[in-house]
């Protein structure tokens, strides 16, 4: 024969057990599942394509990938000239300023390296950020206006300062490798990337012939 009395005692603790274990746990919010969180965790700004798709620029025409990847050579090649076709007229850069320190007319030339080297660091990160395009074309506007202001330079300092500025600037054809990265695959990479790397060396080569045509005939200006 059932003990109500007990009955009801083992209901009382039952019930003083389940309200401890409430107390002792804390409320637990609920999780965001992983696809949630990644979801949350998405960088706006990066733009996913799939392969398949006529957007991605490695589906692209043969002919429009060809283009670019010749203006980005042909820009590389016309920046080493740059660089290169002041040597023939440092002499008479230096006459008309009136200096005599030979220093001057290395560091002339070797200015424009030196701007080259510190531009990647500010090239790469704005790309990631902006896009290639932008930065390309900041680089190139800023690359006349520095050219125009070497031109007009009224003494050394001002035209070595100019073609520092110009080397940081121009430094955004340092691109161009990962550009041609974008466009082609893996296997169709060696074409491309070798046209991208042999056109700026014919900068050099051209420079010294092209800078004495010039300043022969309209000045070193």
């Amino acid at each position: 024969m059932d003990n109500p009395v007990l009955d009801v005692s083992l209901q009382e603790e039952a019930l003083v057990t389940k309200s401890d274990e409430n107390i002792a746990s804390p409320s637990e919010k609920p999780n965001l599942s992983t696809t949630e969180t990644d979801a949350l965790e998405v960088d706006e700004n990066v733009v996913d394509l799939d392969e398949n798709e006529p957007e991605h620029p490695l589906n692209w025409h043969l002919w429009r990938k060809w283009s670019i990847v010749s203006c980005t050579a042909l820009m590389f090649m016309l920046v080493n000239l740059g660089t290169i076709t002041i040597v023939p007229a440092v002499p008479r850069v230096m006459e008309e300023f009136r200096v005599t320190n030979e220093l001057y007319s290395t560091l002339l030339v070797s200015i424009w390296e030196l701007g080259e080297v510190f531009g990647p660091f500010l090239v790469g990160p704005l790309s990631e950020i902006y896009g290639q395009i932008p930065v390309y074309h900041v680089g190139n506007i800023l690359f006349i206006l520095c050219s125009a202001g070497g031109a007009l330079s009224t003494n050394m300092s001002m035209l070595i300062a100019f073609r520092f500025i110009s080397g940081l600037v121009v430094c955004s054809v340092t691109l161009g490798p990962s550009i041609v990265g974008d466009l082609f695959r893996k296997e169709d990479r060696g074409t491309a990337m070798s046209v991208a790397i042999t056109f700026p060396l014919l900068g050099p080569f051209a420079g010294p012939v092209v800078g004495s045509y010039i300043t022969e005939a309209k000045g070193w200006r």
